[in-house]
């Protein structure tokens, strides 16, 4: 790897730490450098703003999300267990990354004004095709009930993933429960998939 690359890449690793505890605005630039190492100026060169870090790092978050994707996407398996394999995909993605939760939380606190400069949108529709395609040729095929709607189940997927992760902080002070462990993890994406298809198989 090239030198400028390394120095690219240990900036990025550092503003995906500040902009995930601290958003676009509450970050600093020297902070970003102080911990990667780096000057600002180099930032600047490679990034050109805060902003454009900023966009940069939504696309890396988006980038190692999209590479489990496609490892879901390239297994060959039922419409059922492609399903199940999203939904636990999503739950264990979320839990190794939580960082990847907080940016998203933040990007939606600023009205989604920088996803779409960076790769994000792009990345993520690839998957969400894929799950829409599963359910429409369950449908066809008789594996999914007709009555399904496959943009609403794909909403659901992604809404009842991520939302675990986005309040288990304030789940955890007000139900008095570990939400925060592998365990209760399993638990919920066991709960989750059964959920799911139980409304969309058919009898």
């Amino acid at each position: 790897m090239k030198k400028s690359e390394i120095t690219k890449q240990k900036i990025l690793e550092a503003a995906i730490e500040e902009f995930s505890l601290k958003g676009l605005y509450g970050a600093r630039v020297n902070v970003i450098a102080q911990k990667s190492g780096m000057n600002k100026r180099l930032i600047y060169e490679h990034f050109g703003s805060k902003e454009g870090l900023y966009s940069a790092v939504l696309t890396i978050v988006y980038e190692r999300l999209a590479k489990r994707e496609q490892e879901v996407i390239s297994k060959k398996a039922s419409y059922a267990d492609a399903i199940k394999n999203i939904i636990a995909m999503y739950f264990n993605f979320f839990y190794e990354n939580p960082y990847f939760i907080r940016m998203v939380m933040w990007e939606n606190l600023n009205d989604a004004a920088f996803i779409s400069k960076s790769q994000a949108s792009v990345l993520k529709e690839n998957a969400l095709d894929f799950a829409r395609d599963v359910l429409i040729r369950g449908k066809q095929e008789g594996v999914f009930k007709d009555t399904i709607d496959a943009d609403e189940v794909v909403m659901s997927i992604n809404m009842f993933t991520f939302s675990y992760y986005s309040n288990i902080h304030t789940l955890t002070h007000i139900l008095h429960r570990d939400f925060d462990s592998r365990e209760a993890m399993e638990k919920r994406c066991a709960h989750v998939t059964s959920m799911i298809m139980e409304y969309i198989l058919k009898d």
